[in-house]
């Protein structure tokens, strides 16, 4: 079990709690985003009055959340790092290879340059999701609440919320 401070965060969200602090200055009093780009990079949580991170996800029967904030709908359940290479990752590097191509084409270096810089970042993509969902399903492991039975993990604890 992590270690806790007065606020109930573990130690560890505390390090890692700038990204949420960053998305709470992007929102007004009444609590929705105040541009476009705060409401595209939401991630999912917020502090409470007192202090604490609590997820804004509410689960749907159909095995999806939906996020209070940014409306955003998706899975909960993960997918294995085969699956996520074969059938998302390989895909959009197709697609990068053709932008790619088309960019150069027409001398567009800007273009290029882009969507190189995003084809790499794919690759790293399954490595760093298979690390936290290992991770999560490791923290769900210390939890007491009763587990989720189906072929695939559920991210961290939200499918029990």
């Amino acid at each position: 079990m992590s270690k806790k401070n007065k606020n109930g965060n573990s130690y560890a969200m505390m390090r890692k709690g700038k990204a949420i602090k960053e998305q709470m200055a992007g929102l007004n009093k009444k609590g929705k985003f105040k541009t476009k780009e705060d409401k595209r990079g939401c991630i999912h949580a917020k502090l409470n009055k007192k202090g604490k991170y609590t997820t804004t996800l509410i689960n749907t029967p159909d095995g999806d959340c939906i996020c209070t904030q940014c409306k955003a709908r998706f899975p909960i359940v993960t997918i294995s790092k085969a699956d996520m290479k074969s059938n998302v990752i390989s895909p959009i590097i197709n697609y990068s290879n053709q932008a790619i191509i088309l960019g150069s084409s027409i001398g567009d270096d800007n273009a290029v340059r882009v969507f190189k810089k995003y084809k790499l970042s794919l690759y790293k993509f399954p490595k760093l999701y298979g690390r936290l969902v290992k991770v999560a399903t490791r923290v769900d492991k210390g939890s007491k609440k009763k587990k989720f039975d189906g072929s695939s993990r559920p991210i961290g604890s939200f499918a029990d919320r």
